[in-house]
């Protein structure tokens, strides 16, 4: 049996190297786009407002953001925005980001790339949340859901990362079209292009290491766990203490997939999302508590993968905090910008023009349903039991 320490190292560090690898090439990337970073004679925003109008066939507006230093194009809503500081920016750092973001606008992909990153995220929970249960249980089950999470997050990577690249090749274009547009802002906006690319593919490359190398990290993690019968009353209370809340958050979810207020502001928005980064958090420490007490629990070897599924709607506010304990050596040094943006990788801008295929993936955020169904099926009779006994 393998040491609790091995077992924290590996899900940490599996769970963690993509994270770490996005801050290190970004980190390079960001140095490189500013070493010889010119005046590109206009803001940003006046350029993108310009190769807008100017593109035909293309119906797409474009915005700053009132808040948070958000650059992206929003294709439920066919609008592209960018941050204040982007906006306004002269740089051609800042000019190369519009051209990218212009270049996703441009692209004739429909939903799809959107699609595939939804479906990226989610694989990449589902192997977070077989990692952890296998770390605490030691089913062989949940290895195999492991590789499937980490293997569909890869294929589905590698169309992100084409997405991401053809983006900046229309970017490169759209500023070479642009007689404004110096030999030295090109040269600086191919380095942010490039910087870009690198920044995406590293951690695409990481997960393919990652899946390559599973076996050889998580396969002596496999084995039976340790039982803490002192516990064994525990796992009860916690099941039924905690339905309610949850009956509530599935209502609450239901309710907006069938229909959702309209945004009516970046505001409206940045409150939206923490709303629902508070609710996210909540259950996910509820999931987390069920996790501990597992071994405490009569729960056996069929139960593992809705468990592990039933952990997935955890894995976006656990990641979430991992990078605020990661990033807090920088926010100590620097003041943060202030940021909004969505609780999960499933809640779209602009809620109400979402399609019915994002609605029906936003219900991932109670996919802990038939878990809570088992377990209170397995709660009552204990309870009834104790009763009469």
């Amino acid at each position: 049996m393998v040491s609790d320490g091995y077992r924290v190292a590996v899900v940490l560090g599996l769970l963690a190297a993509p994270f770490l690898t996005t801050v290190a090439a970004g980190g390079v990337a960001r140095w490189a786009a500013s070493r010889g970073d010119v005046d590109a004679g206009a803001p940003a925003g006046t350029f993108l407002e310009r190769r807008a109008r100017n593109l035909p066939g293309l119906r797409v507006g474009v915005t700053p953001h009132e808040v948070g230093p958000v650059d992206a194009y929003w294709p439920a809503v066919g609008f592209l925005g960018l941050a204040p500081a982007t906006w306004s920016s002269e740089r051609a750092s800042a000019r190369a980001v519009a051209a990218h973001e212009l270049g996703h606008a441009m692209a004739r992909w429909g939903p799809l790339p959107e699609l595939l990153r939804m479906v990226a995220t989610l694989a990449w929970h589902l192997f977070g949340a077989a990692l952890l249960v296998l770390a605490v249980t030691g089913e062989a089950r949940a290895l195999s859901l492991a590789y499937v999470g980490v293997g569909v997050s890869v294929v589905a990577g590698v169309f992100v990362l084409a997405d991401e690249v053809a983006a900046s090749v229309r970017g490169a274009r759209l500023l070479r079209e642009d007689w404004r547009t110096s030999m030295e802002v090109e040269r600086v906006a191919w380095r942010a292009f490039v910087g870009s690319a690198a920044t995406y593919a590293a951690p695409w490359l990481t997960r393919v290491v990652i899946a390559v190398g599973l076996g050889a990290c998580a396969a002596p993690l496999v084995g039976p766990s340790e039982r803490w019968p002192m516990l064994g009353t525990l796992w009860v209370v916690a099941v039924l203490a905690c339905t309610p809340f949850l009956l509530v958050r599935v209502l609450q979810v239901i309710a907006e997939v069938g229909w959702r207020a309209p945004a009516r502001s970046d505001f409206h928005v940045a409150w939206t999302s923490d709303r629902e980064r508070v609710l996210e958090t909540r259950t996910s420490l509820v999931l987390l508590v069920w996790l501990a007490l597992c071994p405490a629990s009569p729960i056996d070897t069929a139960v593992i993968p809705l468990l592990v599924l039933g952990l997935v709607p955890a894995m976006g506010p656990l990641g979430g905090l991992g990078r605020a304990l990661v990033g807090l050596p920088l926010a100590l040094v620097r003041a943060p910008a202030p940021a909004y943006g969505p609780a999960s990788e499933l809640l779209v801008l602009v809620p109400e023009h979402d399609p019915a295929w994002s609605r029906a993936l936003s219900l991932v955020r109670i996919a802990y349903v038939p878990l809570l169904i088992v377990l209170v099926a397995r709660a009552l009779p204990a309870v009834w039991y104790g009763f009469l006994t």
